[in-house]
Formats: structure tokens, C-alpha cells, sequence
């Protein structure tokens, strides 16, 4: 699938546009995706940069308006006439946008075409297209107000969406160096307006006259190349970079950081920089005042605001207090994976499959018999803490209660806690795996480590979340802490008093209309029976195996041709249906109980003979037989001259490649 990404730079609109869709499209190549941009012409637009980051760049080049006098204006119907034309002759099947010059208007125009996706950190701008983010830290003030001017949009906003490059020397136990003389890095974007980067440097080295060794980094598009480099020859404490591909390379060994307030400001962050920011764009303001309003950084005002005599204080007090700063970035939900967000919920929006499977060990923790292995790329996108409680002997997880849930919830695709779910089955399929831990009421899913119900129960975990409660799976009862409820799921091992004594209710779900079909394999039973209805009860477990109060009962009618793949949903969705509703009227359901009426009758334990046949067999006599037998587990067999062959059945698809009687 390609992704048209459409993103300009100039001296005016400045680079950090190019710089974070440059970060998204790589995260967008990994998961599968191919981005082509489409830039308008110009000397100052870093094309040359992004096709040498391995990108197509389609060049638009019908004239836009200049650079200096007007970097927020664009002739909507004329760029998005152009820019329809040119994603149609690329085969572009989405849209992502991340202009100051683009509004609902041209997402309009273009999302006749193709599925559009928003980048903007402004807050009053109108838009239309399917998802808009705005990857800064907003107050609630501005939240609300960025949420009111695109009503028809998915809104997502904040710093766990940063679009900061995945630094290859990040690591997440980073701590500052305190010791010494903490070396300064200087970075105002690839345009460097006004010079400032000069002017701070001047300011440092002549007026300050630190002996911090200071790194500059100095913007590829900056008209002030050659004086800065003039000027740091006279010094021996500072180096010029030119171009830094991996800015983390100098925000991890430069603490003191003094730069503008865009997107790299995430980057400092990420580094524990203790960071004066300096705006030199309107659309910088809102995010400095609010990261400086909770101790982040340090924001002493814009570029054309600042005297000089300003800036001179401003940096001093920033220098001398560098010892005090201690705040924890972490509070904002800043790492390295905002980027990655973004790019998998745009593909899943996209109704994109995502391969969420582990691939890259990142931390190990082997105490209790406990190895847990997390992988970057998948669930640390979603979660925001996982930790192992050596007390209960439980692994626990908190998902990440935010916007990002609910819009995954609104785009009808898998859940946070289903992503989960199923991958950490793979790491802890024998221990306990806790979800929430922050909710009143707790129940607990005893299911056997081997039971075909555990992939139909991950499904429904984000379920049973909304019910208040909070979750635990686990395959041993040995094991459990106490909990309100205990929900007994495909466990072959009976619950004595003194196990159910933890629990307030221990129910269970029996396929069969209690008394009726105690025992073992029920549905199976009853098959074989020729009854055509599926009955499940949900009943209380008591010392006498299946006679416990009924809480509630359902049927579901069977046409009679179900394969056992089809009757094991079927008894999974009902029995979740029933479970749920038990969950959501708990604690008074337990006052509605009702006695088992009726004489009991009883199955037997169904064994590997039970699915034999004879060779003369016809197929109407064994139909019944061969769609209620696991074709793995005890598949149906016939003896034939002293060998034993297995039979199995499965329902006839048309779209098969091999046809009936070829």
C-alpha cells in the first residue's frame, strides 16, 4: 500500500514538517507500508535531503507562495487539484498531510480520492480528514479546542505521538552526567532564522565566556554557514556539525540543551536535556508555554521578542541552574515509539493487517520462575507499564487509558488489551498475566494452559475490562490470588471448598441444560445424540461436580451440519455473552440463584475408542461422529486390514483451488 505524503519546508514554514514525516515514512517502510512525498519546488524545500533518506519525491510545481512573505498560505483548490492528479499517476491509495497551508478545504477535496490523514500543531485550524494529530503536550484548555475545530475527525493529541526519530543510542536506563563541566548543544532547525544560532553562540562564548565544550549544530538550509564556522575557529571548546543524522548522538552527551521549540524538543526530553527553548515560529509558542508551565523547560520567549540584554540573563540563569533541574519526562509519556504509533494505527486504520507477533528480546526478568521479553516495535506501543509482582507471583499490565484506545475502538479494529493479550500468551503461558490493576471488583479466568477456549478468551478480555473489573488469567489454582470471582473455563481439575473459599463466586458454563448432562464433554454428547440446540447454563461450583445454583441459561438452535471449528465459536461467543452479563450484574445476581430441578443424568469421559468406526461405516452413520472429533486431538479412525487410518471433514469452499472429482 503507498502513502502519499504531502509536506513542505521553506525558510518561513521552517523544516520540522520534512524532518517528522521523514521519522514517519521510515516507521511507515518497517510495518509495510511504501511513502512517496510530494513537495513543492524550491531551493530551501530539502527535497535533496529526503530522496538522500532513500524517499521518491514527486516535485509539485505550479507556483506556490514565497517562501519569506507568507509561509502559511496555499492555494488549496489549485494544490489539491495538482496533488490529485500527481497521487493518481503514483497509484497512492492514502494521504497523510502535514502543511500550515492545508485545512479542511483541501483534505475535503482530496479525501474524494483517497483517505486522509492530518499532522498539525496548531490549534484552531479546521479539519476533515479521517484522523488528525497533533503530537504535542496540550492543557486541557487546548485539547478541548483542537477536539471542537474537527468534529468529524479522529483527534488524537499528545506527547506519546511525538514523531521523534527511533535514536539508535536511546536507552531507556539514560541518566544525566552530573560531574564536570556539562557540555551545551545548539540547535534552531534547518532554517536558522534571524541567525539566532549565531547570536546565542556569541553570546556564550563573548559575553558568558563558559568553558562548557558547546556542540552547534547548524541547519542545512542556514544562511549563516560560513560566519558561524568563522567564528568557532577561535575557540577550542566548540564543534560544528553540519548535518546530524541522529540528533540523539549529541542530545545523549550534551545535557544542557539551547535550541527552538519545535518537534526536537521531544528529543531533549527523551535525553533528560535540561532545555532552553527560544521560539522562532508562531506555532512554536503554545507547546513551550505549556512544557515550561510544568517545569520541562525553560522558555524565555520568541526571537523577534528577546533584547539582547534579554537573552544574555535568560541564558545565564539556564547555565547556573542546570544542577537543579530534575524534571522526570517520563510524566508526559515521552519515549522513542511515538513515531511507530502513528504509523500502525494509520495502517489499521487502513484495515491493514498488523503483525503484532514478539521479535526483539528488550528485557528479561527470570525471578519466580518469571521471563518476560517485550518487543519495542509492538507492545510497548500500548502499554504503559508492565511489571512483575513478586508478592502475588503476577505478572501485571496497565493499559494505557487514553485517546489512543478509544480510537482504535472507534476504527472497529483489535483492541489494545486484545494486542496484548495475545502476544503475551506466547511469553507467560503457564503463569498468571493480570490486566488493570485499578479497578475495585477483580475476576480471575481459570483455563487450562491447552484449552482451545484461551484464544476466544484474549478476544474478549477488552470486554470484561469495560465491566469494571479487573482481570487475571491463569492455568493453576495453586497459584490464584483471592478475588471476587473466580470463572471456571475449560479446567479439568476440580475446585475443593478450600480452593473456592478465596473467591466470593466461583461459577462455571456447562454446555447442557443442567441437571441434564453432568459431567464430561457435554456439547460433544449431545451431538452425537442428534440433539440440534446448544443449551449452556452458568451455575455456581460446588463440591458435587455441576449442581450448583443456576444464575443463567441460554440456547442457541444448530442447524445440524456444524463442524466442530463452527460449534466451539458458537460455544465460546455464548458463553462470553453469558459471562458477561453475570460480571455486569454481580454482586446482586448472586441473591437470583435458583436450584437444579430434576432427575441428574450423567456423560462419561470421552477417550480415543469413543472415536472409532467401522470401515463399513457409511457416511450418513459417522456424519456426527467427524464434525464433532478434533481432527488433532482425537480425530476419528477405522481399522482396515490390521492398520489404523484417520478420517476427518471439513466444509467445501467454491473458491478452492482444488475442485470436487480433479
Amino acid at each position: 500500500m503507498r502513502i502519499g505524503i504531502r509536506v513542505d519546508a521553506s525558510y518561513g514554514i521552517g523544516s520540522g514538517h520534512v524532518f517528522r514525516c521523514a521519522n514517519l515514512a521510515t516507521a511507515l517502510q518497517r510495518i509495510g507500508l511504501t511513502p512517496i512525498f510530494f513537495m513543492r519546488e524550491g531551493s530551501d524545500s530539502l527535497t535533496e535531503l529526503v530522496n538522500g533518506l532513500g524517499f521518491k519525491v514527486v516535485c509539485l510545481t505550479f507556483p506556490h507562495a514565497g517562501s519569506h512573505e507568507n509561509p502559511f498560505f496555499l492555494d488549496v483548490a489549485k494544490d489539491a487539484q495538482c496533488f490529485i492528479e500527481s497521487a493518481i499517476s503514483q497509484s497512492i491509495d492514502a494521504v497523510l498531510v502535514d502543511h500550515y497551508g492545508v485545512d479542511a478545504d483541501w483534505e475535503l477535496r482530496v479525501g474524494r480520492n483517497f483517505p486522509v490523514f492530518a499532522i498539525d500543531d496548531f490549534l484552531d485550524r479546521r479539519h476533515s480528514a479521517k484522523l488528525v494529530i497533533n503530537p504535542n503536550y496540550l492543557c486541557r484548555e487546548d485539547t478541548e479546542l483542537f477536539k471542537s475545530n474537527s468534529p468529524e475527525s479522529d483527534c488524537l493529541s499528545g506527547s506519546m505521538f511525538a514523531l521523534i526519530k527511533s535514536h539508535s543510542c536511546f536507552d531507556s536506563s539514560f541518566t544525566r552526567n552530573t560531574e564536570g563541566l556539562p557540555p551545551i548543544s545548539l540547535y534552531f532547525g534547518a532554517s536558522d532564522p534571524g541567525g539566532i544560532t549565531l547570536m546565542v553562540l556569541q553570546t556564550l562564548l563573548e559575553e558568558i565566556k563558559v568553558k562548557n565544550f558547546i556542540h552547534v549544530i547548524v541547519g542545512i538550509n542556514s544562511n549563516y554557514k560560513e560566519r558561524i564556522t568563522a567564528f568557532a575557529q577561535q575557540f577550542n571548546n566548540v564543534q560544528i556539525h553540519e548535518f546530524v543524522d541522529d540528533l540523539g548522538s549529541i542530545f545523549s552527551i550534551a545535557p544542557i540543551a539551547i535550541g527552538a521549540g519545535g518537534s526536537t524538543i521531544w528529543d531533549r526530553l527523551l535525553f533528560k536535556n535540561h532545555t532552553l527553548v527560544i521560539t522562532i515560529a508562531e506555532n512554536q509558542v503554545p507547546l513551550s508555554k505549556n512544557l515550561a508551565n510544568i517545569g520541562a523547560v525553560n522558555y524565555i520567549g520568541g526571537l523577534s521578542e528577546l533584547t539582547s540584554q534579554e537573552l544574555l540573563i535568560g541564558i545565564e540563569n539556564h547555565i547556573r541552574n542546570y544542577q537543579n533541574f530534575s524534571f522526570d519526562a517520563s510524566k508526559l509519556l515521552i519515549d522513542r515509539h511515538g513515531t511507530e504509533r502513528v504509523a500502525f494505527l494509520i495502517k489499521l486504520a487502513l484495515g491493514e493487517m498488523v503483525d503484532f507477533s514478539l521479535s526483539q528480546s528488550v528485557g528479561s526478568n527470570k525471578e519466580n520462575g518469571f521471563q518476560a521479553e517485550f518487543d519495542l516495535m509492538s507492545l510497548e506501543l500500548f502499554i504503559c507499564k508492565i511489571s512483575i509482582n513478586q508478592d502475588k507471583n503476577v505478572l501485571e499490565i496497565l493499559i494505557r487509558d487514553n485517546e489512543f484506545s478509544e480510537c482504535l475502538r472507534n476504527f472497529r479494529i483489535l483492541s489494545i488489551e486484545d494486542i496484548v493479550a495475545r502476544n503475551l500468551y506466547h511469553i507467560y503461558p503457564s503463569n498468571l498475566v493480570s490486566f488493570g490493576a485499578t479497578q475495585e471488583k477483580s475476576v480471575i479466568f481459570l483455563i487450562d494452559e491447552g484449552s482451545w477456549l484461551l484464544n476466544y478468551l484474549w478476544g474478549a478480555i477488552p470486554k470484561f475490562n469495560l465491566l469494571g473489573f479487573n482481570l487475571l488469567v491463569t492455568h493453576s489454582i495453586d497459584s490464584c490470588p483471592s478475588a471476587d470471582v473466580c470463572v471456571v473455563l475449560g479446567y479439568t481439575q476440580i475446585l475443593n471448598s478450600k480452593a473456592r473459599e478465596r473467591f466470593r463466586s466461583v461459577v462455571v458454563v456447562h454446555e447442557s441444560p443442567l441437571p441434564e448432562g453432568r459431567g464430561w464433554s457435554p456439547m460433544t454428547w449431545r451431538v452425537l445424540e442428534g440433539i440440534k440446540e446448544m443449551t449452556l447454563t452458568l451455575f455456581e461450583a460446588t463440591d458435587d461436580v455441576d449442581s450448583g445454583v443456576i444464575y443463567l441459561q441460554s440456547q442457541v438452535a444448530l442447524t445440524g451440519i456444524e463442524l466442530i471449528e463452527d460449534l466451539r465459536r458458537i460455544q465460546a461467543s455464548e458463553s462470553f455473552r453469558l459471562i458477561e452479563k453475570f460480571l455486569s450484574a454481580f454482586p446482586k445476581i448472586l441473591g437470583r440463584g435458583q436450584a437444579q430441578l430434576g432427575n441428574p443424568s450423567f456423560y462419561p469421559r470421552r477417550h480415543p475408542i469413543d472415536s472409532r468406526c467401522s470401515s463399513a461405516s457409511t457416511i450418513d452413520e459417522i456424519f456426527d461422529l467427524l464434525r464433532v472429533s478434533d481432527p488433532d486431538k482425537y480425530p476419528v479412525t477405522f481399522e482396515k486390514n490390521g492398520q489404523i487410518f484417520t478420517l476427518t471433514i471439513k466444509t467445501y469452499n467454491s473458491r478452492d483451488k482444488n475442485q470436487p472429482g480433479e
